[in-house]
C-alpha cells in the first residue's frame, strides 16, 4: 500500500509540475498577447506598430517554451525516476533485513540492536569459548587433576576450536570438535562426568541440521552420534542421542522455517519489482499523453497567433484595417486557446483521453475557420450520412484533423488544402490533403505532430496512412473503425 500511495504521489506531481509549467509559459503569454493587442487596436502609430512586433515575438516566444516543455516531457527519466527511488528506498530495506549479520556495513555496528545481532550470529564463536572456560574450571577440580595443566589447554583448545566453524562448515566442524573429544576421553579424561559438554550434544547436531542440505544433515547425524559414544561413553551414550536428535530435529526446523520466509520475502520482491516497473511505465505513458495533448491543443493555437501577428506587421501600412482583423483573430485564438487548454488539463485525472466536447468533428466549422484567416484556403467536404460517434474516436479524429491544418500553415503556408470526412457505414476516413505551391516545402519539423497523430490512430484501432509526392502534393488518411454512440 506504502508503494503504491508513492506512485499515485508521482503521477499527481507530474500533473501538478505540468499545470505549473504550463501555467506559467501560456497563461502569461496570453495575457501580454492581449495586453500588445489592445495597445495595437488603440494606435495606429509608431507605438502600435511596435505592439504588433511584440504580439509576434511573443507569440514565437510562447512557441518555443512549449516546445522546450514538449521535449523536457518527452525524457524517460524526469518524474518517473522518483517512482524508482521509492522502490529503491523499499529494496534497500528489504535488502538490508534479508542480508546476513556477516554481510552487514560495517557503519552500522554504532547502534546497540546492530551489536546484539552480531553477537547472535556469532553464537558459534561464542559458544567455543564458553566450552572451552568452562572445561577448563571443571579440570582444576581436585578429583579431575590427574594431568597436568598445558594438556588440559591444549585438549580443551582442540575440542572447542571446532565449533567456531559451526556455521560455516558445520559438517567438518561437527567430526573434527567429537574425534577430539573421543581422543580426550579415551587417553585425558573421561568426558562423560563432566557438566560442559553438554554443548557437543546440542551444537554440533543442531549445526548440521541447520547449515547443511538433507543428506549431509543425515550424515552429520551419524557422525554426530557415533562421535558422543566415543566421548560420552556409554553410561551417557542413550540421553545424549536422544538430546543429539532433538537438537537435529530442531535445526531441521528452523532451516525449513527460515527457507520458506526467505522464499516468500523474494517472491514479495519479485512482485513488488514487477509492480514498480509497472508503475514507472504508467508515469511514462501519462508523460507521453500530456505532451501529445498539449502539443494538439496549444500547438494549432500558437501557429495561428504567429501568422496571424505576422500578416498584422507587414500589413500595418498597405492595409492598416485588415492589420487590426488579423489582430482581433490573434486576441480571439488566444482566449480559445487558453480556454481549451484549461478544459485539457481539467481531463488530466482521467487515464485515457478525454473528449473535449460532442458534434466537434462532425461541425469543424470553427478549425476550418481559423485556418482560414491564417491564410490557408481550406475546403471542407463531407460524404455519406453524419452519425454520431464515440466520444473518445471523436475526439481523436478531431485531434487529427488539427494537428495536420497546423502541420499545412507551418510547413506549406499559403498553399491550398481539403480536408473530406467519409462516413461509410463501419469506417470514417478522414483525408487531408494540402497541394502544390511554389515555395518550397519547410523541412524543419521534428516529426513529433505526426508520431502522435499515428498513435491517436492506432488507440482508436485505425491505420494511418502519409503519401507525399515529389511535386509538392502531402496527403494525409486516416481510417477508423465506426462504431456508432448512442444518441
Amino acid at each position: 500500500a506504502e508503494r503504491e500511495a508513492r506512485v499515485a504521489e508521482a503521477l499527481a506531481g507530474e500533473r501538478v509540475e505540468v499545470m505549473r509549467e504550463l501555467h506559467g509559459i501560456v497563461s502569461d503569454g496570453v495575457d501580454k498577447l492581449v495586453a500588445y493587442v489592445a495597445v495595437a487596436e488603440s494606435d495606429s502609430g509608431e507605438r502600435g506598430f511596435g505592439s504588433v512586433v511584440q504580439v509576434e515575438t511573443t507569440a514565437r516566444a510562447v512557441l518555443d517554451d512549449m516546445r522546450k516543455l514538449l521535449v523536457a516531457l518527452a525524457q524517460p527519466n524526469r518524474r518517473a525516476g522518483q517512482v524508482s527511488e521509492a522502490r529503491d528506498a523499499d529494496a534497500s530495506d528489504s535488502r538490508h533485513e534479508a542480508m546476513s549479520v556477516e554481510d552487514r556495513p560495517s557503519g552500522a555496528a554504532a547502534s546497540g540492536r546492530y551489536r546484539i545481532s552480531e553477537l547472535i550470529g556469532r553464537w558459534p564463536q561464542v559458544a567455543a569459548v564458553a566450552f572451552f572456560l568452562g572445561l577448563q574450571l571443571e579440570l582444576q577440580l581436585p578429583q579431575h587433576s590427574m594431568a597436568s595443566r598445558a594438556l588440559y589447554l591444549l585438549g580443551g583448545f582442540a575440542i572447542a576450536a571446532p565449533l567456531a566453524w559451526s556455521r560455516r562448515r558445520p559438517l567438518l566442524a561437527a567430526t573434527a570438535t567429537l574425534a577430539a573429544a573421543g581422543l580426550f576421553s579415551a587417553f585425558v579424561v573421561p568426558l562423560g562426568g563432566f557438566t560442559t559438554p553438554v554443548a557437543l550434544v546440542l551444537v554440533p547436531p543442531f549445526s548440521v541440521a541447520a547449515f547443511t542440505e538433507r543428506r549431509r544433515a543425515v550424515l552429520g547425524l551419524i557422525v554426530c552420534v557415533l562421535g558422543l559414544a566415543a566421548a560420552l561413553g556409554p553410561s551417557n551414550f542413550a540421553p545424549g542421542s536422544l538430546f543429539a536428535a532433538g537438537a537435529w530435529a530442531a535445526g531441521r526446523l528452523l532451516r525449513d522455517r527460515t527457507r520458506l520466509a526467505t522464499e516468500l520475502r523474494n517472491t514479495n520482491w519479485r512482485l513488488g519489482a514487477e509492480r514498480d516497473s509497472r508503475a514507472r511505465q504508467l508515469v511514462v505513458a501519462e508523460r507521453a499523453r500530456v505532451a501529445r495533448e498539449l502539443h494538439d491543443v496549444i500547438g494549432h493555437s500558437l501557429t495561428v497567433i504567429v501568422l496571424q501577428a505576422g500578416a498584422a506587421r507587414r500589413m500595418w501600412e498597405p492595409d492598416h484595417e485588415l492589420a487590426v482583423t488579423a489582430l482581433k483573430t490573434v486576441s480571439r485564438v488566444a482566449r480559445e486557446g487558453l480556454t481549451e487548454l484549461l478544459r485539457s488539463l481539467d481531463s488530466l485525472d482521467g487515464q485515457e483521453d478525454q473528449p473535449l466536447g460532442r458534434d466537434r468533428l462532425a461541425k469543424p466549422d470553427g478549425l476550418i475557420g481559423r485556418a482560414r484567416l491564417a491564410g490557408l484556403d481550406v475546403a471542407l467536404a463531407v460524404e455519406g450520412p453524419v452519425v454520431p460517434l464515440d466520444p473518445s474516436l471523436e475526439h481523436a479524429a478531431y485531434r487529427v484533423l488539427q494537428e495536420a491544418l497546423t502541420n499545412v500553415l507551418k510547413h506549406a503556408p499559403g498553399s491550398q488544402a481539403s480536408v473530406t470526412l467519409r462516413y461509410s457505414g463501419d469506417q470514417l476516413e478522414l483525408e487531408i490533403v494540402n497541394f502544390p505551391i511554389s515555395a518550397p516545402r519547410r523541412a524543419n519539423s521534428t516529426g513529433r505532430g505526426l508520431i502522435g497523430m499515428r498513435q491517436r490512430v492506432v488507440a482508436q484501432g485505425g491505420r494511418l496512412a502519409v503519401e507525399e509526392e515529389a511535386n509538392g502534393r502531402f496527403g494525409l488518411r486516416a481510417q477508423f473503425p465506426l462504431e456508432v454512440a448512442a444518441p
